[in-house]
Formats: structure tokens, C-alpha cells, sequence
């Protein structure tokens, strides 16, 4: 069974979608990697060499199986992490444009918020992707 949304998902990981339902805000924090150093002068000089990305995500009370709209629930969020301790692909989708990077987690972490029916657990579950 296909839902369709008015909006597509904001993330995907390895190209599977990642669910919106209880999704908090998503944070972006650039980080430079730079030398610094000064002369004998003084003088402070800098050499940027890039910059990185941390992506910083997290759900509230999200299902642990089969998300409200039938993408990557909190289970198979916790498998994918498992699974996946090197690198792979995220994909950011917003203002109608895909952004693609390479992440790798430094951060997962989930609780079980609420027992539910039918053997179906709300988490609480927040990532940190660190762009590679």
C-alpha cells in the first residue's frame, strides 16, 4: 500500500526514506577544519582547508514498526545503525532541491517512550550524522 504526502521526506539514508511522523527539527552545524597559527610578529593566520557538516535529527514517540507514513520506523532506524557503522549516503531533500553527502554516525541513541498495542513501542530516538 503507497501513501502519498503532500511533501516528500526530509532525509533519506542509503536511499531508504527516513519518516516524518514525530521528526523534531533538523540542525545543521557547519565545523571548519582549519590551521591556525601565529608569526613571530603576532600576527594571527588561518588557512581554511573545508567545511563540514554535522547533522543533528531526532523523533518523538515515533512507532518502532511501520511508521504513520510507511517509511523507515524506529526499529528499522535502530537496525540501519546497527548495520551501518561506516559510511553511507544521506540524502536532504528541501526548497526542491536534493542535497547528497557522505555521512557516518557519531551519535545514535533511542529510548521506549510508551508501550503500546500490538506489540507496537513508541521511541524516542535521536542521530548524529558527521559528514565524512
Amino acid at each position: 500500500m503507497d501513501i502519498y504526502l503532500p511533501r516528500d521526506t526530509i532525509m533519506s539514508w542509503a536511499g531508504t526514506r527516513v519518516t516524518e511522523h514525530g521528526r523534531a527539527a533538523l540542525s545543521i552545524s557547519p565545523e571548519q577544519i582549519e590551521t591556525k597559527s601565529r608569526t613571530v610578529s603576532g600576527t594571527l593566520r588561518k588557512h581554511t582547508i573545508t567545511t563540514k557538516n554535522t547533522y543533528s535529527v531526532s523523533w518523538e514517540n515515533v512507532r518502532s514498526v511501520e511508521a504513520v507514513d510507511g517509511f523507515m520506523a524506529g526499529k528499522a532506524m535502530l537496525d540501519f545503525y546497527l548495520a551501518n557503522q561506516g559510511a553511507f549516503a544521506l540524502t536532504l531533500r528541501f526548497d526542491g532541491n536534493d542535497l547528497s553527502k557522505t555521512v557516518m554516525f557519531s551519535n545514535f541513541s533511542y529510548e521506549i517512550s510508551k508501550r503500546g498495542i500490538n506489540n507496537i513501542d513508541l521511541l524516542n530516538i535521536s542521530a548524529d550524522l558527521e559528514e565524512v
